[in-house]
């Protein structure tokens, strides 16, 4: 049987909106070794980079050249100073192992159907190897988990209203050369992950905790943040058929990185569902226990519109969770902030798959 072939060619514009929100964090002065501290720094200067969200040029030099520098108080006020402008908020764990917050200097700005990474300044005065996990009410999940049941539950019913303020997706990186846990030193920066499905201003109440009961009293583990969620590039496709008459393509869209697993090498059944689903489907093949299909691509990662994120009942396009693709016709759209993708389409097995970037 012979393949037919279509075509589908994209329109992007972009754009660049930088602001700035000042609030200086207090100077950790009580680390007594800054050595692990600045190996720690320059591990984070990569991961940073292998995320696409470097550290300006300026201050990743100012790292390095801390590296020739004789290790001191000096040296971890230098760090401080270099990290703390890109930090949201300083986590203070004190050494009855109470979590408490205080918002950072990083301007409070998202993107639209994107991710913005964010440093959090962690003093662990409890010296814990602890997993420091974030949390938020804007992070909930959009559907309830099937329970088995033949009828729902009016318990699990998830009203308009909160599937609305349920915006957000909130990962901790913890990917190499990142740890899963904290190191235990009194001081280190650890690298937060935002991605909003939606545009304009938005309040966010976000939380940190090292395990159930460590949240302070008072709230003050939470911190609540307005948020400008800036709206992304309209991407408007042109679907053709090989007669060139408009026709719907499935649209697998990904830039490439890796967020969101912990250990992509070894956890091939996911935890989250809602997360991992659509990152785990083969998208040639169709089958969850291969993660390389049969050309040797790797399996898919970066995913666009993020699956956890679709309502299929409430977006402007019923796209679901569990599926890597989309699907749009000819002059339809998706909203894609500013960067590099790769875009693999299809429309079925008698057609040949087009990869585009």
């Amino acid at each position: 049987m012979q393949r037919k072939e279509f075509a589908c060619y994209f329109l992007l514009a972009s754009f660049l909106v930088e602001t700035a929100y000042f609030q200086e964090l207090p100077v950790i002065n009580s680390v007594s070794e800054s050595q692990p501290l600045l190996a720690q720094a320059v591990r984070l200067d990569t991961a940073l980079s292998n995320l696409g969200s470097s550290l300006s040029a300026s201050d990743s030099r100012r790292l390095r050249t801390l590296q020739h520098r004789i290790p001191g108080a000096e040296v971890t006020r230098e760090i401080q100073a270099v990290l703390d402008p890109y930090c949201l908020a300083l986590v203070e764990i004190n050494p009855q192992a109470r979590v408490k917050v205080i918002r950072g200097p990083a301007a409070a700005e998202l993107v639209q159907n994107g991710w913005k990474t964010f440093l959090v300044k962690v003093h662990n005065e409890a010296a814990l190897n602890a997993v420091l996990e974030a949390e938020s009410r804007n992070a909930g999940p959009l559907f309830h988990r099937s329970s088995r049941e033949p009828r729902r539950k009016e318990e699990n019913a998830i009203s308009p209203g909160e599937v609305a303020n349920r915006f957000l997706e909130l990962v901790m990186y913890r990917q190499r050369p990142m740890t899963k846990q904290l190191s235990g030193l009194k001081l280190e920066y650890v690298i937060l992950q935002m991605y909003s499905r939606t545009a304009g201003q938005r309040e966010v109440n976000i939380g940190f905790h090292i395990g159930e009961g460590t949240q302070d009293i008072g709230f003050r583990n939470t911190i609540d943040l307005l948020f400008d969620c800036r709206p992304s590039v309209k991407v408007v496709f042109r679907i053709k058929d090989e007669d060139n008459s408009p026709t719907m393509a499935s649209l697998v869209i990904t830039d490439g990185v890796e967020r969101i697993l912990d250990d992509p090498d070894k956890e091939l059944l996911p935890t989250d569902y809602r997360l991992m689903l659509a990152h785990r489907r083969n998208w040639d093949e169709g089958k969850l226990e291969e993660l390389i299909d049969r050309r040797g691509t790797k399996r898919l990662i970066g995913l666009y519109p993020l699956p956890s994120r679709r309502h299929a009942g409430g977006d402007e396009f019923p796209d679901f969770f569990f599926h890597p693709q989309v699907y749009r016709a000819d002059d339809e759209h998706v909203y894609l902030p500013p960067g590099e993708y790769q875009i693999v389409t299809g429309r079925g097995p008698e057609y040949l798959p087009r990869h585009c970037e």
